[in-house]
């Protein structure tokens, strides 16, 4: 293996590393989030999203690696038959701290946005 250097810089170090995930991150969305997202209309039809379904949310401004899991509350359906928008319910919560006693938040989201 290499060899670890003690005497280097610890804020080069720690920006390296910020850099390594950032990369990882940015190939990540770019090559990965796709595959996970259906697009109904290049594949098979599969069933429409439907209340309390559980969801995983792409949020563009959430911090890297951390994305929301909401529940379905309800859907809107396009003049085609196929759900559209959907109402999401989740609770924002920290590691480490526990939920219980938050507050419920709703969002609107496209059903683009949900894996």
């Amino acid at each position: 293996g290499g060899t670890f250097d003690l005497k280097s810089n610890y804020s080069k170090r720690l920006k390296f590393v910020q850099s390594i995930v950032n990369n990882f991150w940015k190939r990540w969305m770019r090559d990965y989030w796709h595959t996970m997202v259906v697009r109904k209309k290049w594949h098979v039809v599969k069933r429409n999203v439907c209340p309390k379904d559980i969801v995983l949310v792409k949020d563009s401004n959430a911090i890297k690696g951390i994305w929301k899991i909401a529940e379905v509350i309800s859907v809107d359906v396009g003049r085609d038959g196929l759900v559209r928008t959907v109402t999401l319910r989740y609770k924002i919560c920290q590691p480490g701290i526990s939920y219980k006693g938050s507050k419920d938040k709703m969002m609107e989201r496209s059903v683009h946005r949900l894996v």
